[in-house]
Formats: C-alpha cells, structure tokens, sequence
C-alpha cells in the first residue's frame, strides 16, 4: 500500500485527500484494524497510548 497524496498545483489549502490511484478499501481495512487494536486491552493500544503521550498525532 502506498499512500498516494493529492494536491492541486502549488496550493496549500486544506487538507490533503487520498490520491484516486490508491486503495481505498485496503487503507480502510487496515484502519478498521487499527481502530479494533487501540480499543482493546493489549500491547498495541500501550504502544497507542505512549505514543499519543510523546505528542504524536492522535487518530479519531
């Protein structure tokens, strides 16, 4: 999976959205996964949790 960005010209505006030539349904199975890894007791959502604590962007 490569994350492909899209942006138009030399504009900053906004957000970046996620180029038509990438996965969409692969990257929202691998974030479905990681949802179900952070809400569950475990090493991952340790891992999550410190990371979040460093400062690091939280996922919603």
């Amino acid at each position: 999976m490569v994350p492909f960005e899209f942006r138009s010209g030399t504009s900053i505006r906004g957000k970046t959205r996620v180029s038509h030539q990438a996965r969409k349904r692969l990257k929202a199975l691998f974030h479905l996964g990681a949802m179900s890894c952070i809400r569950k007791e475990g090493e991952l959502r340790t891992y999550y949790q410190r990371e979040v604590a460093e400062g690091n962007t939280k996922s919603d």
